[in-house]
């Protein structure tokens, strides 16, 4: 086996998450049938994560983590335009003894491309988010999409898009110490509920002491119809509840962690 290192600075990076050692990785073997596998990662600087990739052919290869960031953003970066790739035909090989064959910094000077690039990025996968959570809602996702690479960064693209899953009643906002009747107000409201025909009943909850317990029976009564409800974090212990497709809630997981956002089930929270 040959290397590929993906060296990332995460002094340079929007979101510098150090988990973006591990999503890089997974990401990579998913999107080239493992071709390309994850072989470790270790600081290479003060500031410098060096993931270590393995795979047969180095050089064949490594244009297929470039194809992978054209499209793609991690944990909220563009590494098309920060990551530096070096290969070896070497199994395994030291950071010293691998060649550079990519430099985003140097191939993407400008800044305002770099942040015109993530922007672009950003917006196609909360589309791809949008067109999930509102399936059949054409309109509001259109509207949304002609103004989405307009905002300035993907902290203001996502924030204008969860005030429209409020708005519309897709989502709705809630925190741990929630009380059951503010609860079922809200509950009884949601747009997908409704339109889905998912079964709710008042005295199914009274048995539940709080978010955790009252969503574990709201999955239980869901399974038959294959939903579940799910969540994403709005700010500190605030977080959006939505029901969500059984069948759609790893792909949506493996979306939304692209630009930095953690969708979960109640069991993840």
């Amino acid at each position: 086996m040959e290397t590929i290192l993906v060296a990332v600075d995460m002094a340079k990076l929007e979101n510098p998450d150090t988990d973006i050692r591990y999503d890089l990785a997974d990401k990579l073997e998913i999107y080239t049938d493992n071709e390309i596998f994850d072989n470790g990662s270790e600081y290479i600087s003060d500031t410098a994560i060096g993931i270590w990739l393995g795979t047969t052919s180095a050089k064949e290869n490594y244009g297929r983590i470039l194809e992978f960031f054209e499209e793609h953003m991690v944990a909220g970066n563009d590494l098309a335009s920060t990551a530096m790739i070096y290969i070896s035909d070497q199994d395994f090989a030291p950071f010293e003894e691998c060649t550079l064959v990519y430099d985003g910094e140097k191939t993407i000077t400008d800044k305002e491309v770099r942040r015109r690039n993530r922007v672009h990025k950003a917006g196609k996968i909360i589309l791809q988010i949008a067109e999930m959570l509102m399936e059949e809602d054409k309109e509001t996702i259109e509207a949304f999409a002609a103004k989405v690479n307009e905002l300035p960064d993907i902290r203001e693209q996502w924030q204008s898009y969860t005030e429209i899953l409020l708005n519309q009643r897709y989502v709705y906002e809630c925190s741990m110490d929630l009380k059951f009747d503010d609860f079922w107000d809200k509950l009884s409201d949601m747009r997908k509920i409704k339109e889905k025909d998912l079964p709710i009943r008042k005295e199914d909850f009274y048995s539940g002491e709080d978010l955790y317990d009252w969503c574990v029976m709201i999955d239980e009564k869901w399974e038959a119809k294959e939903f579940c409800m799910a969540m994403f974090k709005l700010r500190n212990e605030v977080y959006a509840l939505f029901p969500c497709r059984l069948d759609q809630l790893g792909e949506l997981e493996e979306v939304a962690r692209e630009v930095g956002v953690r969708i979960t089930d109640i069991m993840g929270i």
